[in-house]
C-alpha cells in the first residue's frame, strides 16, 4: 500500500490524467442519467470532452507544488465528484443544471428543501456531507506527506506550459465553434460542452461585458434616439398590478395529451377577450427571479453571465440600484408595493426590493389565514385580499407587483399520496411517474385559475381604474421538450393584460422585458429610459441595432459610467416597510398570573413580543392581539417585532413604555 501511495504521490501528471478522465466521465454520466449517453458524449464531442478533462487535469497538476498531495488528490476528487453527482440529483428535481450560482443561492435552497425532500432524505444528505467533511479534515492532518524532491523550477516551467496549452486550446475551441463563451440555453450547453467547462463558465462569467463600441459619443447618439420619445402626461393613470404566476402555463398546448376538463377555463376566456400573446422568458423549470428581473427592469437578462441571477450579483451591492417599473411609477406619483405569498428572505427579496424602488413588501410572514397545498406552498387565493389591502392603503394610485407560489414544484411521483381523488385526470402519457406529476400540477393550476377569476371579479368592482397584467414566470419542471408543445418552445408562457375599463384588445407575442412598455402604451405613458428605448424601436420599421443598443444601455446603467444618467444614479435605495400597514401597539395589559396581553394591529403567527430588547415566548390570538408571560415592570419597553422563521427582524412597532 505504501509503495502504491508513493507512486501516485510521485507521478502527479499520470495520476491526474487518469483521475481527470474518470471524473469527467462521472460528471457526464450523472448529468445525462445514463452510462451509454455519457460515453456517447465522449465519441460525439471529442474536443469538448478533452477540454473538460484538461480543466480538471490543470487543477490537479498544482499538486506538484504541495507536500500534502494525497489530501489534495482527495479534495479535488471530492469537489468534482460532488459537482457531478449534485448536477445529476438537481436535474431530477428541475430542468436546469447545477451552476456556481446555486452555491450562492444555497440559503434560499435550504429554506425550501422540505418541499422537495422528505425529512429522512434531508438527514441522510447532511449526514453524508458531514461524514465527507470529517474525513477530509482528518486526512488533512493524517494523510501521508510527500517527502520526495519537488523540482520547483521544472514544475514551474511545466505548469506555465500547461497554462499556455490550456489557453491556446480554449481560444481554438472558441474560434472554431467547438466551445462557446456565452450560453443561450444552459441545459443544452451542459449537454453540448460538458459539466466541467460549463460549471467553470458559470463561476467566472458574471455581469455584462463591456461592448466594444461603448463610449460617451456612442451613448450620446443613443440618448438622442431615446429622447425623441417625448415624455407626456399619461392619458390615464390607473392602478397597475403586475401578477407573476409561479410555473403557470396553458397545458392545453401540450400535444397528444387530453384532460377530463379544461384545467384553465378562465385563463382561456381571458386570452380570448383581452390583450394576450406568447411571453418569452429567460428560464425554464426554475429561475423565477430572472423572469422577475426582466419584467421589473425591462432589461434583457441574456447579456448577463451564464446562469447568473442579478438578484444575487449586482443587486446585492449596497449602493447599486436599477431603473424599474417601480422607480418609473414613483416618479409619476404612484405608491409602489410588492407582495409574495412566500418567505420574505427567499432570494433576498426583503433586501433586493429596496434597490428596486418598492415602498412596501408584504410577504407570507405578514399574512393571516394561509392555506397550504399538499406539497407545502401557500395557495394563491390569499393574494386577493392582500392586493385589495394594498390598493386601499393609500389615496394615491398604486403599483403592485405580486408574485404567486402555488404552482411551485416538487410534483409528487404518486399523486394519490397528496390528492385522494383528483378533480382533473389526463390521458396520453405512458410514463406513470410523469403522468402523476402532471396530474398533480394541473389540479394546482386549476385552483390558480379559480384565483384569477376571484381576483378579476374583485377588481371589476373596484371604484378606481385598474390594469392587471399577468403571466407565467416559466414552464414547470416536468421535462417538456419543444416538440411536445404547440408553440414549439419551452421558454414561452403566455400573458394577459386585463382592465376594469374599456381597453383595446391586441394579440401580440412579446419578451418578458417588453411587458412594462406594453402596459404603458395602453395608458399613453412615455416615462423611463428603458421604456422610451423600447417605445422608440417599436416605431421603427427596422429593428436593426435594437439588441446591440439594449446591451449598451444596460451596461452603461449598471456597470458603466452612466452617461445616459448624466453620470449619476438617481434611483435611491428605498426605506421600504415590510407589511402593507405598520405594526402598532395600542395597549399592554398585565394579568394577575403574569400573562401580558398586547393589543394593536397587523399581527400574525410570526409576531413576537420583545421586552427591553429581548424576545419572549409569544402566542398569537388574533390580528389585533398577542400574549406572552413576563414579570412586566413600570417603565419596561414593549415592542412588537415581525420575525422570519430564522428570527430575522423584518418589521417592528414603535416602542411602548409600560
Amino acid at each position: 500500500m505504501k509503495q502504491f501511495i508513493d507512486k501516485i504521490e510521485q507521478h502527479v501528471y499520470i495520476t491526474g490524467l487518469i483521475m481527470s478522465v474518470i471524473l469527467t466521465l462521472l460528471c457526464e454520466i450523472c448529468g445525462r442519467g445514463s452510462i451509454l449517453l455519457g460515453f456517447q458524449f465522449v465519441i460525439q464531442s471529442k474536443f469538448a470532452f478533452c477540454f473538460d478533462v484538461f480543466i480538471i487535469f490543470l487543477i490537479w497538476s498544482f499538486a506538484v507544488f504541495l507536500k500534502r498531495r494525497i489530501f489534495y488528490y482527495l479534495a479535488v476528487t471530492t469537489i468534482w465528484g460532488a459537482i457531478g453527482i449534485t448536477n445529476g440529483v438537481i436535474l431530477g428535481y428541475r430542468n436546469t443544471p447545477f451552476t456556481f450560482v446555486d452555491i450562492q443561492l444555497a440559503k434560499a435552497g435550504l429554506a425550501v428543501m422540505n418541499n422537495y425532500m422528505s425529512q429522512m432524505k434531508i438527514i441522510q444528505t447532511f449526514g453524508i456531507i458531514g461524514i465527507i467533511a470529517a474525513v477530509l479534515i482528518v486526512l488533512f492532518f493524517k494523510a501521508p506527506i510527500y517527502e520526495g524532491p519537488r523540482k520547483l523550477k521544472k514544475n514551474i516551467v511545466t505548469t506555465v506550459l500547461l497554462i499556455v496549452a490550456f489557453t491556446s486550446s480554449y481560444q481554438f475551441g472558441i474560434q472554431t465553434g467547438r466551445l462557446v463563451d456565452r450560453f443561450v440555453n444552459l441545459n443544452l450547453s451542459y449537454k453540448a460542452y460538458g459539466v466541467p467547462y460549463c460549471f467553470m463558465v458559470t463561476l467566472l462569467d458574471n455581469g455584462i461585458r463591456k461592448p466594444v463600441n461603448y463610449s460617451a459619443s456612442t451613448m450620446e447618439k443613443l440618448e438622442k434616439k431615446i429622447d425623441s420619445v417625448k415624455e407626456t402626461e399619461p392619458e390615464k393613470t390607473p392602478n397597475i398590478i403586475v401578477l407573476q404566476l409561479e410555473s403557470f402555463f396553458d397545458v392545453n398546448h401540450m400535444k397528444g395529451v387530453e384532460f377530463s376538463e379544461n384545467p384553465v377555463p378562465y385563463f382561456t376566456y381571458l386570452k380570448e377577450n383581452y390583450t394576450s400573446g406568447y411571453f418569452k422568458v429567460p428560464t425554464y423549470g426554475a429561475g423565477t427571479i430572472n423572469t422577475e428581473f426582466e419584467v421589473l427592469s425591462q432589461m434583457n437578462k441574456d447579456f448577463f453571465g451564464a446562469g447568473e441571477y442579478p438578484y444575487k450579483s449586482i443587486m446585492q451591492n449596497r449602493n447599486d440600484t436599477c431603473e424599474t417599473l417601480a422607480y418609473i411609477l414613483k416618479k409619476e406619483g404612484y405608491r409602489t408595493h410588492a407582495i409574495h405569498n412566500n418567505r420574505a428572505t427567499f432570494y433576498d427579496r426583503d433586501y433586493v426590493y429596496t434597490h428596486m424602488g418598492f415602498d412596501t413588501f408584504t410577504s407570507s410572514e405578514f399574512m393571516n389565514n394561509r392555506e397550504l397545498t399538499p406539497n407545502g406552498w401557500i395557495k394563491d387565493k390569499i393574494l386577493v385580499n392582500e392586493i385589495t389591502k394594498s390598493l386601499n392603503s393609500t389615496k394615491k394610485k398604486d403599483f403592485i407587483f405580486a408574485v404567486s407560489v402555488q404552482g411551485h414544484g416538487e410534483y409528487p411521483s404518486d399523486v394519490t399520496e397528496m390528492i385522494e381523488n383528483p378533480k382533473i385526470t389526463l390521458s396520453g402519457i405512458d410514463d406513470e411517474v410523469r403522468a402523476n406529476k402532471l396530474t398533480y400540477y394541473v389540479n394546482e393550476i386549476n385552483e390558480m385559475d379559480l384565483f384569477l377569476k376571484q381576483l378579476t371579479d374583485t377588481l371589476a368592482d373596484y371604484p378606481e381604474d385598474v390594469i392587471l397584467a399577468l403571466y407565467g414566470d416559466h414552464l414547470p419542471s416536468l421535462d417538456f421538450t419543444n416538440e411536445e408543445l404547440e408553440n414549439g418552445s419551452t421558454f414561452e408562457t403566455e400573458y394577459v393584460i386585463w382592465s376594469n375599463f374599456d381597453m383595446e384588445k391586441d394579440t401580440k407575442d412579446i419578451e418578458a422585458y417588453q411587458l412594462g412598455t406594453n402596459i404603458f402604451n395602453k395608458i399613453g405613458m412615455h416615462s423611463g429610459i428603458m421604456t422610451k428605448f423600447h417605445q422608440y424601436y417599436e416605431k421603427q420599421k427596422s429593428k436593426k441595432g435594437y439588441i446591440n443598443n439594449m446591451k449598451l444601455l444596460e451596461y452603461d446603467m449598471l456597470y458603466g459610467n452612466r452617461y445616459i444618467l448624466n453620470k449619476q444614479n438617481p434611483f435611491k435605495v428605498t426605506d421600504m416597510r415590510m407589511g402593507t400597514y405598520p405594526m402598532t401597539i395600542t395597549n399592554v395589559k398585565k394579568e394577575e398570573d403574569g400573562t401580558i396581553i398586547v393589543t394593536g394591529g397587523e399581527y400574525t403567527d410570526y409576531t413576537r413580543i420583545h421586552i427591553n430588547g429581548k424576545r419572549i415566548e409569544t402566542e398569537f390570538i388574533s390580528p389585533k392581539k398577542v400574549k406572552g408571560i413576563y414579570d412586566l415592570q413600570y417603565g419596561d419597553e414593549v415592542q412588537i417585532v415581525q420575525e422570519s422563521k430564522k428570527h430575522k427582524r423584518l418589521s417592528e412597532s414603535e416602542i411602548y413604555y409600560y
